[in-house]
């Protein structure tokens, strides 16, 4: 009930905020993001939109922008905000993750996996990076490929240069689960099944509450049972359907 509450008290100060300065940036965006956290976007793109005319060289104003125009479905627009968030920002590995995950929505696994790389780039030790391309992967149908990328997410391990990664640790949040799931599918379908029944135990020991990481652990103890009465053969690697996606660049 506090928490309403303090929605309540948030959304009325920032009108109040616009009926005294209709020209304030800090208004248009509190504004925005009140509309975003209320899943009001075509009114949080508005706002954002004036808040980026009075000054457009605020990367997370851009940041703020793309996320809404992702949930207007207006996906080239997101990614010319995501570049421009970098181009202002260009240490910030959240922009390339984004832009990442809308080729994803489009199945433009090559594009996605492009910038996600990007994005590992510019934080080698974050491992939600390190899921984000081991999931890109895996849906492109690589399964070894996700795994290099699945396993460092789950268990920790080291960059290319060396700097230490530490596993994100099972838990009951939703995309915690689904990486987990994951990574022991894609550990059972290339046969790897010690480990993978490893994985199912722990999704059905720890989050035993969740109906989606049971199905999983389920299905990865089923794939493993199906491996052990027809042993795997070398399976081709999917042909990537060709989906026209977002193009636009800003201007540096």
């Amino acid at each position: 009930m506090q928490e309403l509450d303090t929605l309540d008290l948030a959304i009325e100060e920032s009108r109040t905020a616009l009926a005294l300065e209709p020209n304030l940036l800090e208004g248009h965006w509190a504004r925005g993001y009140v509309l975003e956290i209320t899943s009001n976007y075509e009114e949080a793109v508005s706002e954002l939109d004036q808040a980026i005319a009075i000054n457009p060289h605020i990367a997370r104003l851009h940041m703020a922008l793309g996320r809404n125009l992702i949930n207007t479905g207006e996906l080239d627009r997101s990614v010319f905000e995501f570049t421009k968030a970098y181009s202002l920002n260009p240490t910030d590995p959240t922009p390339n993750l984004f832009i990442s995950r809308v080729y994803s929505m489009l199945g433009e696994w090559d594009k996605g996996i492009q910038y996600g790389s990007l994005a590992l780039r510019d934080d080698p030790q974050d491992p939600n990076l390190y899921a984000n391309l081991g999931t890109l992967y895996y849906r492109k149908g690589q399964y070894n490929q996700a795994l290099t990328f699945l396993e460092v997410a789950v268990r920790g391990g080291t960059s290319e240069d060396g700097q230490v990664v530490e596993g994100i640790p099972l838990s009951y949040a939703v995309g915690v689960i689904e990486l987990y799931s994951r990574y022991g599918l894609a550990l059972a379908r290339i046969n790897r099944c010690s480990d993978a029944v490893n994985v199912a135990n722990a999704l059905l020991q720890n989050v035993a509450d969740n109906p989606d990481g049971v199905y999983n652990a389920g299905e990865i103890i089923k794939i493993c049972e199906q491996n052990l009465l027809t042993p795997p053969t070398a399976t081709p690697e999917p042909t990537p359907t060709v989906v026209t996606g977002p193009t636009a660049t800003p201007e540096p």
